[in-house]
């Protein structure tokens, strides 16, 4: 009994980062195939809801992160800053924080910063994303809703930019 006490504390040991979200070591695109329109509806910190359905002709760009997470703060206020310069031109962004509700007002003081909605993944009523492996993680969609590109890691203001230009984003 001892001996399967030791080899499954062994086991959980070496695996428990498997289940874990953790900073992006480095930036990746992942490939992306178009076939079922993602789904996200989810109530924002204000109260506001979102329905990702509900946008028509707009692009959508939908960040994944946390309150520890200082890579996903400074991409916070790079994506806030386009959010601001282009959202009367039609472009939407959504932050979704994977952070636990007990953080709630922590999570919410980020927030309340930013000019673009945010929530809490647990409070999404439907979503077809999954909590990502690490984060930050950017989910760019076009005016049709396909997710275009998914990029974890940091990426810099040129980056973002570039990726909204070569979609025809006006």
């Amino acid at each position: 009994m001892k001996n399967l006490f030791t080899i499954l504390t062994i086991f959980l040991l070496l695996n428990s980062n498997c289940f874990a979200v953790t900073h992006a070591t480095k930036t990746e695109e992942i490939k992306v195939s178009k076939t079922v329109l993602p789904k996200l509806e989810i109530t924002f910190f204000d109260g506001k809801k979102f329905n990702l359905a509900q946008q028509k002709n707009q692009m959508t760009i939908i960040v994944f992160w946390a309150k520890w997470c200082g890579i996903c703060k400074r991409e916070l206020k790079i994506l806030d800053k386009i959010y601001k310069d282009k959202k009367s031109r039609g472009l939407e962004i959504v932050g979704i924080s994977i952070d636990d509700k007990k953080n709630f007002e922590d999570v919410k003081k980020i927030a309340d910063k930013l000019s673009f909605g945010n929530g809490f993944y647990s409070d999404a009523k439907k979503i077809s994303f999954e909590i990502p492996k690490s984060i930050p993680t950017k989910y760019f969609l076009d005016k049709n809703q396909q997710i275009i590109k998914v990029i974890r890691g940091e990426i810099d203001e040129d980056k973002i930019e570039k990726v909204i230009t070569e979609n025809n984003f006006n």
